[in-house]
């Protein structure tokens, strides 16, 4: 009886030790499991691509821009003072590198005249009270001014002219990589003439250099 008991003692402690051994296994199957799924989403995650960082929106970067006025003496002696353009430094707030935008923040600078350089009696007439802009766009290096009519064809001579000189020279100097000439509409119309200027062809600054370098000496 006494070795009976024995072998059932042994028989149960060997069974206990079966079943330990069987509950380890599964414990560490399952650390297994979970260390192999932890290891994989680490590696999910490595994987995944990284967002670039986008810029805030609203953020501007500067940019240097040229801004040409017009010499008010010159203006009002009929030409005889010289230089006739004032050729300056200005700096853009450009909200999104888009062209046309940086077109108009640039020709909207001209409507305020230079405080901090040392310039006689310098003129814009490039503001509201003189001729309108209604659109700007650009195609294949051309700029196209629309202007509007009722203001654009009710300017005397040196207006207009002054107008021209100051909104062509502006663009190309400023924007001469991308802009290599500029022409002009009147309510979204081809117009071979303003009230004086001659609108068939595209401005260059070729057009213009001799009054630039007279400026810049």
């Amino acid at each position: 009886m006494k070795s009976m008991g024995l072998r059932k003692i042994l028989a149960i402690l060997t069974a206990a030790l079966v079943c330990m051994a069987g509950l380890a296994g599964c414990s560490q199957d399952t650390s297994a499991d979970n260390t192999g799924k932890a290891a994989a989403d680490a590696s999910s995650e490595s994987s995944a691509p990284e967002e670039s960082a986008q810029p805030d929106e609203g953020e501007t970067t500067e940019m240097a821009v040229k801004l040409v006025y017009g010499n008010g003496k010159s203006v009002s002696e009929g030409f005889s003072q010289m230089p006739l353009l004032y050729v300056t430094d200005g700096t853009l707030e450009s909200a999104d590198g888009d062209l046309v935008d940086d077109i108009r923040g640039t020709l909207e600078l001209l409507a305020v005249l230079p405080e901090d350089q040392d310039l006689e009696e310098p003129v814009t007439f490039v503001t509201d009270d003189y001729i309108k802009i209604n659109g700007i766009t650009v195609t294949d290096g051309c700029c196209t001014l629309d202007l509007d009519g009722e203001t654009a064809l009710s300017q005397d001579m040196y207006t207009e002219m002054f107008f021209v000189y100051q909104t062509c020279c502006t663009i190309m100097e400023s924007f001469g990589d991308q802009v290599t000439s500029v022409t002009y509409t009147v309510d979204c119309q081809k117009e071979d003439y303003l009230s004086y200027i001659d609108l068939s062809q595209p401005f260059t600054l070729d057009d213009f250099q001799d009054l630039l370098s007279t400026s810049q000496e």
